[in-house]
């Protein structure tokens, strides 16, 4: 969400979500969003999202849907197959500000160990069980840096009767 509240522009997701999907829909309204799954079923669910502003696809093949080639503010990576999560971060390197990626903790399983190196500012999120990691080629995050330290700032006490 972080990304998303820092950009104006169009929002790509692979790979829809139970949640991620209508965050996306109730947080951004008006801004362009594609959200898209390789597996039908999951994607029909999502069908009753469809605005003027808001897309949702059916994907056969991802190396062979152009929209990853588009520019993007935000991209959200976490489709199926594992396989297909690889080259679509080398498709949205240079063309998107902001690359969210789901289930970094597994970097070998993804290909990930071999794509994160080529991008310029890699940030990760490690507070829940699964890891998400931001990437980005123009922008260093610093101010999610400061956001992410704030997770191991101990809570003082002020008044003996708020222990």
């Amino acid at each position: 969400m972080w990304a998303a509240a820092n950009t104006t522009g169009p929002i790509l997701e692979l790979g829809c979500g139970a949640y991620s999907t209508p965050l996306l829909h109730l947080l951004c309204p008006g801004r362009r969003i594609v959200s898209a799954d390789n597996n039908r079923d999951f994607a029909t669910t999502f069908m009753k999202l469809i605005t003027d502003w808001h897309e949702i696809h059916h994907i056969d093949d991802w190396e062979a849907w152009p929209l990853i080639d588009e520019k993007w503010d935000v991209a959200f990576v976490d489709q199926a197959p594992a396989e297909a999560r690889e080259p679509s971060l080398h498709r949205l390197r240079d063309n998107c500000k902001y690359v969210v990626v789901h289930d970094t903790e597994l970097m070998d399983y993804y290909g990930y160990s071999r794509v994160f190196p080529t991008y310029k500012h890699v940030i990760h999120c490690d507070w829940q069980p699964k890891r998400v990691s931001i990437l980005s080629m123009t922008e260093p995050m610093d101010d999610l840096r400061e956001l992410l330290e704030l997770k191991n700032v101990k809570i003082v006490h002020l008044r003996p009767d708020e222990e």
